[in-house]
């Protein structure tokens, strides 16, 4: 970000309890300070690793909507854990999101170095596309490709089933030393 010529502008999080949650009050008095035309986008996260719970997103979202800034969301862990999936659909459809994110290592089960970018703006998309055509390997991409197409969407769904259940087993036996 620095490289580029732009300024990040950190919000710590809160401490609730025993998590780290989003400071939603301090991310729109940032925005004002700075004001909101000088503000390239809003970049938040759907999961995290302990003790930092999912972002509010939906909050942010419409923090973004109410002040015309982009919102980009790093959802590298999200796509295999519907919870981050319905938050981003619940933020789409009620503020603002411009784009989120996946990494094709933790979502796909292949080698590091992909991404997927995905958002509900058509046009977006074809822009993002625009701007990168032929700079990456198509490694990743056919990584991805082969592994759905081998799994098949029944094994997709499998999979995805079988995290829950692994999920609430470990939660289980977590909670018994805890």
């Amino acid at each position: 970000i620095p490289s580029a010529g732009f300024e990040p502008v950190i919000i710590q999080n809160l401490l609730e309890g025993d998590e780290l949650r989003t400071d939603v009050a301090a991310i729109e008095k940032a925005i004002l300070e700075k004001e909101p035309a000088n503000i390239l986008c809003v970049m938040s996260t759907t999961s995290c690793f302990a003790p930092r719970t999912t972002e509010r997103l939906i909050d942010v979202a419409r923090i973004c909507s109410k002040y015309g800034i982009p919102h980009i969301v790093n959802n590298a862990y999200g796509v295999q854990a519907s919870r981050c999936m319905n938050i981003i659909n619940e933020a789409i459809r009620t503020g603002r999101v411009d784009a989120f994110v996946q990494s094709t290592d933790k979502n796909f089960m292949v080698p590091v170095g992909g991404a997927v970018v995905a958002s509900s703006n058509a046009d977006f998309i074809k822009q993002v596309a625009q701007t990168y055509p032929g700079r990456a390997s198509s490694t990743p991409s056919l990584d991805v490709f082969i592994t759905l197409l081998s799994l098949g969407w029944s094994g997709y769904k499998r999979l995805l089933a079988e995290r829950k259940e692994i999920y609430d087993l470990v939660l289980q036996k977590l909670s018994k030393v805890a």
